[in-house]
């Protein structure tokens, strides 16, 4: 799936490469800002400038085409990352009003409205691939925290830990699945790996833009995160056993660092022109599908086989409508 600014998502299959269905997005504002799959692969949320979060069919032979109201208290207002929970029954979104929002999709209407950080909040994700009890989020208040969702009333907001040791903003958060570890990419040029059982439960009164304690269990630096929200994962268990970290960067590069060594795993990708501001890892294959401002998504083989080493992506997957920027 590819979101782009000319107010289309697009669905590829990955096996032919080609598109198979084209959505066109409602209430845009300037951009679409965020997508995700529910986990029984059914459905589709992307959020843009406004208070909705809309929800589409994939699969089934009545489109469905819903917009979510979160009501937001602020005029101005976006949701910069929204997330299906593991039972696909609950939409998590983090705010530009610093607030966390949970929308029950059953009761449709939002079950929980907390504020969380001192400014706007990029990136949420979930900390358990088969529980929505542990959230994660990413501000520009340079903070990463950690709730249970569990504990989320009207008499707790449900946080739990802090991680204090970005120097600047996050650009987004990714859990290892195992409840454990995850990872943030971060405006100060580096991307770090924390282990949740660390976190600090006193962050709240130390103002993370002077604070120099790291937390972190490691630090990954050579990529450059500039301009937009670019995002950072864990490589896949099949494949991988989750032994890399993989990065987009302003610079047009895929970086693959090893996660226990923090060494550059492979050679940088290059191919874009521009930023690249999402990637994703076959879950099964040893390819990965980048999107970048320069107006095209590429698939990339990231074995040993000639394409690998030379740095060139074996198949262009698509060309979308380039333009000059992408949030």
């Amino acid at each position: 799936m590819s979101a782009s600014q000319d107010k289309r998502i697009r669905i590829y299959d990955a096996t032919s490469h080609q598109q198979v269905r084209e959505i066109e997005a409602q209430d845009i504002g300037w951009s679409i800002i965020d997508t995700d799959f529910s986990n029984d692969e059914k459905w589709l949320i992307y959020s843009t400038w406004s208070p909705f979060i809309q929800l589409c069919n994939i699969t089934g032979e009545v489109d469905t085409h819903e917009a979510l109201d979160v009501k937001p208290e602020a005029n101005r207002f976006c949701l910069f990352s929204v997330k299906f929970s593991p039972d696909s029954h609950e939409i998590l979104g983090g705010s530009s009003d610093k607030h966390i929002y949970i929308y029950n999709l059953e009761r449709k209407e939002v079950e929980h409205r907390v504020r969380a950080h001192d400014d706007d909040i990029n990136t949420v994700t979930y900390g358990e691939e088969d529980s929505g009890n542990l959230i994660i989020t990413g501000s520009d208040d340079h903070l990463c925290k950690v709730w249970d969702r569990r504990e989320m009333g009207k008499t707790s907001r449900g946080y739990v830990l802090g991680f204090p040791g970005h120097c600047k903003g996050i650009t987004h958060v990714s859990a290892k699945g195992d409840g454990r570890y995850f990872i943030s990419n971060g405006k100060d040029q580096t991307l770090k790996l924390w282990d949740i059982r660390k976190g600090a439960n006193n962050v709240d009164n130390v103002r993370s833009r002077r604070n120099i304690r790291d937390d972190s269990v490691m630090t990954y630096v050579g990529h450059s995160v500039h301009q937009t929200l670019i995002r950072a994962y864990f490589s896949p268990m099949f494949s991988t056993g989750q032994r890399y970290i993989y990065s987009g960067s302003h610079s047009g590069h895929i970086f693959v660092w090893d996660v226990l060594t923090g060494e550059k795993a492979v050679v940088p990708m290059s191919g874009h022109r521009a930023t690249i501001r999402d990637l994703s890892w076959h879950p099964y294959e040893a390819k990965i599908a980048s999107t970048s401002w320069d107006g095209t998504i590429k698939l990339w083989n990231v074995n040993d086989e000639p394409a690998a080493k030379n740095n060139e992506p074996m198949v262009r997957a698509a060309v979308v409508p380039n333009y000059d920027y992408y949030y």
